[in-house]
């Protein structure tokens, strides 16, 4: 069936529809993206609270630097191995990472707000105030659950397939009839 060609306010309407929906998507990759970068970048802050180097380092943060090292070594070999280059690897690692900052801070405001709904003023300003402190990875607790979630975001970053090429799809019928025709030929010398 053959659907109608739109009127000029009709193709108007949805080339600013379309225009808007790739606005808003470049917004929304952008801000992931951003937030990403800002996690990668603020890594070496939560390694290296106290700036003293090395000696600063505990089991936690020497394990949590090894084991990055090694999803990163899996990250690149598995962009080799299925033809991403550096950027959209790179990007795609940031697009992860920025994902999971998102849903951490959602997390934690719906916990704060809870807590904040719940009780009276004075008991829930001492409960988000323990939350606050607990949040700010001073007990190896929190330090273990926030370095689990950045490797558990790398190792899903990687990527499992090979990307498949956009092609548009065919304007011929994909089936073809074949007409054979009611008596066979044959060939001479077969």
């Amino acid at each position: 069936m053959h659907n109608p060609e739109l009127s000029l306010t009709g193709k108007l309407d949805n080339g600013l529809s379309k225009g808007f929906n790739l606005i808003l998507s470049a917004l929304k990759t952008g801000f992931i993206w951003l937030s990403g970068l800002m996690m990668i970048a603020l890594l070496p802050v939560l390694v290296f609270e106290y700036g003293d180097g090395l000696a600063d380092l505990s089991r936690i943060e020497w394990a949590f630097m090894v084991l990055m090292g090694l999803l990163i070594w899996r990250h690149v070999r598995y962009c080799r191995h299925f033809g991403l280059g550096f950027l959209r690897g790179f990007s795609r690692l940031l697009i992860y990472q920025g994902l999971l900052m998102i849903v951490e801070v959602v997390l934690i405001g719906l916990v704060a707000s809870v807590l904040v709904g719940t009780q009276s003023v004075d008991t829930a300003t001492d409960h988000l105030r323990e939350f606050m402190q607990a949040l700010m990875m001073d007990d190896p607790v929190s330090k273990i659950l926030g370095f689990s979630l950045i490797l558990f975001a790398t190792y899903l970053a990687a990527p499992s397939s090979h990307r498949l090429p956009r092609t548009k799809p065919a304007t011929e019928p994909r089936f073809r009839p074949e007409i054979h025709s009611a008596t066979p030929t044959t060939e001479p010398g077969l």
